[in-house]
């Protein structure tokens, strides 16, 4: 997207001033093409420009099942190394209201542990991911200039447990994971219900994503992930809520599972 701030697209990816869904910042997505050689050297992101004039980043392969496929069928095999584009990122518009916008990422973009031992939200190793090294690797200068800072609310009815003990204090945050409420919420587009097999909550894990280590279906729902909600469970200091493959919200799993699926949320003005 080059110096471009954001494009405005329909569900299919083509450019709709009305879309239901924008392109804004890039991260490596889809496995590299054969044909496409890619340079020695890095830009100061950590990626090498290739051939086709898009720059790609290098994974040494480590999938979470050894059954695992690209999107492309080419299976994903630990060890070997691997180039992924670098692309926008496709996000979908969960609320419009003026010029601001709520947009949640359309996909599993990576996958990280949500902390090493606690689901306090506010502290959690992924809360600092997202609103470091993801802010500052995914968004150039002018998109940065539309990001919202926002007034993240982890009250305890965000929740969905009463009481929770567990939850923690409201955030200021620039990139955020969904919470158990607005993941519930028809406003949204989601059913109300955490049983309901939600195809809004279903979320394909991307080609980069499955080489480092995300999980994901390997039969009806294959290439479906799961990916963490900002949550805590009730129960205890270490467990955090999280989508299920099929689209539910499932109960509450352990906070230092790598394994389970990035899916940001931010608000951005549109110009």
């Amino acid at each position: 997207m080059g110096n471009s701030t954001y494009i405005r697209v329909d569900a299919e990816g083509k450019k709709d001033a009305n879309g239901s869904c924008i392109l804004f910042g890039e991260y490596p997505q889809t496995l590299k093409v054969e044909g496409v050689t890619v340079g020695t050297t890095t830009d100061s992101r950590g990626y090498y420009l290739g051939s086709d004039g898009f720059y790609y980043a290098k994974v040494t392969a480590d999938p979470r099942l050894s059954n695992f496929t690209f999107q492309s069928g080419a299976s994903v095999t630990k060890g070997n190394v691997y180039y992924f584009k670098v692309e926008p990122i496709r996000w979908r518009i969960l609320s419009e209201s003026g010029d601001t916008v709520l947009i949640l990422c359309d996909s599993i973009i990576a996958n990280k542990r949500f902390d090493d031992g606690k689901n306090n939200y506010r502290d959690s190793e992924i809360r600092t991911w997202l609103n470091d090294d993801f802010y500052n690797t995914v968004f150039n200068g002018l998109q940065k200039d539309l990001i919202n800072t926002v007034l993240v609310d982890n009250s305890i009815a965000s929740t969905g447990y009463s009481p929770n003990a567990y939850a923690c204090e409201d955030t200021n945050d620039k990139i955020f994971l969904l919470s158990y409420k607005e993941a519930t919420d028809p406003d949204y587009g989601f059913a109300s219900s955490n049983s309901t097999q939600n195809t809004a909550r279903r979320m394909i894990v991307s080609d980069y994503a499955r080489a480092t280590g995300a999980l994901m279906d390997t039969s009806s729902y294959y290439g479906n992930g799961f990916w963490w909600l900002r949550s805590p469970g009730y129960e205890d200091d270490h467990q955090t809520r999280y989508v299920y493959y099929d689209g539910r919200i499932a109960y509450d799993t352990y906070v230092y599972f790598g394994s389970h699926g990035v899916v940001p949320a931010l608000q951005i003005r549109l110009r």
